[in-house]
């Protein structure tokens, strides 16, 4: 008997994913592939084959987890009657099983957006077909077993295969291009105060999606074929999607905030109920001045907005959110040195991690996007963001064991971005990439990487240790507690961080024992002075002290307390100080 592992994968995953205008986007554009990939590794393993088919990874029950890891790693045997038929006969049943689940990926893509066309009764053109024909990209690659180190030999054999990706030159003629995917033609669009859209193509279909698809697309959006798919894909949520969980409280980060802010308020919320989930953009804008226009907006959806926000008596709402990502400290080098066996069970351990995740954000009122392997993207609340990120690393640990020593814990490292309602979303999203980088890129791993990206343009940025107990996250977040629960006036804070800035330009480091009286004197000599204003400026201090005393770093991170502490928070979790 032979063994082989056959390891699979579609694409692309970044652009597919991170392509997206709205929240609804994202969540659709990573449920899609991991469903595929689901629903195809499940194909595999209950298909009638001659030869022995084991499935390593996705090694998950599919309806326990939300995502899934974007490969299948198969391990599959030969009979010794299969073998004596030669090496030819081998990798023709591998390469065939392969194009098998390739045909079996882009046939139950053309089942969905077929199901999408059939429900508004589209009748698509050949340009709206030739954008859909060629996705998923699929690669594949096998390599006989015989030890772990095969694991290793066969990632690197798939990256030699994506690396040597085909490229085909697009036929499109010049027009507009899509908002999402501008390698490609807008080819669905809406009107904008009854004007199409500048260059789009004539054979462009207007989508208004008839009832209860007002807010489909914007007013003088384009999409492509592959966009209006991820933006449609909640419509056809049907049994099979329901078996993986596909979750239809995926909006928007307006309504994700509006809902988080009246989560306790009953007279609130009942009025966020008349409100369509889509406009709760709505609400910003009346913050903001504006005058809401019916070309946005339906009448319904304004006189719900209106009414909202008359009700918040001049309280407002902050416009920002958190974005958190994470992923796992070191887990290709720990799968690649592990037993199928060690494999398979730390891939349970995962796929178990995932499928706890979407009820943790929950919980602080947040948004699962995918949590798929040891990777994790989740829409927090600007409040509940670290209490979330703590409870989720706490909750790591509990549940993905180390397979070669059960007395390890596994670590995750995560870059977390606050980020303002207005811009663009793909371009947090890549910010948050950068935080992740940056917290992964620290020597020590267990790290996380932190920024304000304000309205205004400026950035603020730290890194830190998680360490044991997340101290340094958690002194953060009880001086934020302070400043949003009006014990420690906030003014007295930036007035602190004013004259830290005018010292450290003189002054590389600050001696331990010049800082401390220094907080405990800006602190306690403001105007407004508070209870507790010394062992308040102790907990100041112990931040200082969770940096190792180096200044740069304590400044970065006081200013970004200083920040969630003097944004609105709602709905606070338990206390943690």
């Amino acid at each position: 008997m032979k063994e082989y592992l056959l390891l699979f994968t579609i694409g692309p995953v970044q652009s597919f994913i991170g392509n997206s205008r709205k929240m609804r986007d994202l969540y659709a554009g990573s449920f899609l592939l991991s469903y595929l990939i689901l629903h195809t590794s499940n194909v595999v393993v209950t298909s009638k084959s001659d030869i022995i088919i084991n499935r390593l990874i996705p090694a998950i029950a599919p309806d326990k987890a939300p995502s899934a890891p974007n490969r299948i790693l198969l391990k599959v045997s030969f009979s010794d009657d299969q073998c004596v038929k030669g090496r030819s006969f081998i990798t023709g049943r591998l390469n065939e099983l392969s194009h098998n689940m390739g045909l079996e990926v882009r046939s139950e893509f053309k089942n969905i957006y077929e199901a999408i066309f059939k429900k508004y009764n589209i009748v698509p053109e050949a340009n709206v077909l030739a954008q859909l024909k060629d996705f998923p990209e699929v690669y594949w690659a096998y390599q006989e077993y015989s030890d772990k180190d095969d694991f290793e030999k066969i990632t690197s054999k798939l990256q030699a295969v994506k690396s040597l990706r085909p490229f085909s030159q697009t036929a499109e003629n010049s027009g507009r291009k899509c908002s999402l995917f501008p390698e490609y033609n807008a080819v669905f669009y809406k009107s904008q105060n009854g004007n199409k859209p500048n260059y789009i193509d004539p054979y462009a279909i207007e989508f208004t999606g008839g009832k209860n698809m007002f807010y489909a697309l914007k007013p003088g959006e384009g999409l492509s074929a592959l966009a209006f798919i991820k933006r449609m894909l909640y419509c056809i949520h049907d049994e099979k999607f329901k078996k993986y969980q596909y979750n239809t409280d995926i909006i928007s980060v307006a309504y994700m905030l509006l809902k988080d802010r009246f989560a306790s308020d009953i007279k609130g919320k009942a009025l966020l109920k008349e409100l369509c989930p889509e406009a709760a953009e709505a609400i910003f804008d009346l913050q903001n001045g504006f005058v809401l226009s019916e070309d946005e907006y339906e009448p319904k959806d304004i006189s719900a907005a209106q009414e909202l926000f008359a009700f918040m008596n001049g309280k407002k709402i902050s416009p920002y959110y958190a974005i958190v990502k994470f992923d796992g400290d070191g887990m290709g080098d720990l799968y690649r040195i592990c037993s199928d066996t060690q494999q398979e069970q730390l891939s349970k351990d995962i796929g178990k991690f995932a499928g706890l995740v979407p009820d943790i954000m929950k919980k602080y009122h947040g948004m699962c996007i995918y949590a798929g392997g040891e990777d994790f993207l989740g829409f927090l609340p600007t409040g509940q963001a670290i209490p979330a990120i703590m409870e989720l690393r706490e909750q790591f640990q509990k549940t993905v064991h180390h397979p070669l020593d059960a007395e390890k814990k596994l670590t995750f490292s995560a870059g977390i971005v606050f980020a303002h309602l207005m811009p663009p979303l793909e371009n947090v999203l890549a910010l948050t990439d950068e935080m992740e980088q940056m917290a992964k890129n620290n020597p020590s791993k267990d790290s996380f990487a932190i920024t304000v990206s304000k309205r205004s343009g400026t950035e603020v940025k730290v890194c830190g240790r998680f360490g044991e107990g997340c101290e340094t996250l958690k002194a953060i977040y009880k001086i934020s507690e302070l400043i949003r629960s009006d014990i420690l006036s906030v003014s007295s804070v930036y007035a602190l961080l004013s004259v830290l800035d005018e010292l450290t330009k003189n002054h590389e480091q600050l001696k331990e024992e010049m800082l401390k009286p220094l907080i405990i004197s800006s602190i306690c000599s403001q105007a407004c002075k508070k209870a507790n204003d010394e062992k308040n400026a102790e907990k100041i201090f112990a931040l200082f002290k969770q940096y190792d005393c180096n200044i740069h770093k304590f400044i970065a991170a006081l200013e970004i307390a200083a920040f969630l502490g003097k944004e609105e928070f709602s709905c606070i979790t338990e206390s943690m100080l």
